[in-house]
């Protein structure tokens, strides 16, 4: 991330599209998984939606000041049955690397009166892939941006990848293959659907082969080979693996299974 000022605004900081997680033990399972939140904003409103650990589902909702303080009020309902509502100021502090963490110092109002201070966080980029999850019970409606968009690859690269999207079912990610570049994927350990957002090629496979163009939509079953060949016009796939992308690829090629990550909220 992510401190980025906001056109036309005089909000410090953009909450929108932001996703904060910690290991609260108030709010974490036995596994150390507590609950992930999906920050939204428009102008000096911010809400936001968690779910994950003890949290069945929870929503936060307030106004941002000008220095990025956020005063909110919350809800959550655990999964013993309870209840829990409050309020809380989060203050931020930004870190060095860019990402944002938020001090909460909540009051809760009901069903008792309470106070503390609950510490989240933006998660490294790339250092754990989970935090990408949505929660085991926590999915929430989202627009995939970027998706389907083509990137060149790098100098050194026939082709990109860039996963969007992690739940504990699927993946989402678009793959982008230069016109007459190379497809070098091997066979993944999870089902695949390809949806051809630009270009033509010819998709073969050990079962068969299939011309594609926009609008083509492929299933691939796990462990068949296939590659995308006779690339003739810039080539840009929506994939949708599941489960998730590498996630039964088998420990001796280097794959470890992604863990939930945990998410803070005030208590």
């Amino acid at each position: 991330m992510t401190v980025r000022p906001r056109s036309g605004t005089e909000t410090l900081i953009n909450y929108d599209g932001l996703v904060f997680r910690s290991a609260a033990p108030e709010t974490a399972d036995t596994d150390g998984a507590g609950p992930i939140g999906h920050y939204r904003q428009d102008g000096d409103v911010v809400w936001a939606a968690f779910a994950g650990g003890k949290v069945v589902r929870g929503a936060l909702v307030g106004r941002c000041d000008s220095e990025g303080v956020l005063e909110l009020t919350y809800s959550q309902l655990l999964r013993t049955g309870e209840i829990i509502a409050g309020r809380c100021t989060s203050v931020p502090t930004v870190l060095e690397d860019g990402r944002v963490r938020l001090h909460e110092h909540w009051q809760r109002l009901w069903p008792e009166l309470g106070t503390g201070v609950s510490i989240i966080e933006e998660p490294p980029p790339l250092a754990n892939r989970a935090a990408r999850q949505t929660g085991e019970d926590g999915s929430v409606m989202q627009v995939i941006a970027g998706a389907g968009v083509y990137t060149p690859a790098a100098d050194s690269e026939p082709n990109h990848w860039v996963e969007h999207l992690v739940t504990k079912d699927l993946s989402v990610g678009t793959y982008s293959i230069p016109a007459g570049g190379l497809d070098d994927q091997r066979p993944h350990y999870e089902d695949e659907i390809y949806v051809v957002q630009t270009g033509a090629a010819t998709l073969v496979t050990s079962s068969g082969s299939a011309e594609v163009e926009p609008g083509s939509v492929v299933f691939v079953p796990a462990r068949e080979k296939h590659q995308f060949t006779d690339i003739r016009e810039d080539l840009t796939l929506v994939v949708i693996v599941a489960p998730p992308y590498k996630s039964r690829e088998p420990a001796e090629a280097g794959q470890t299974s992604a863990a939930a990550a945990g998410a803070s909220v005030p208590g």
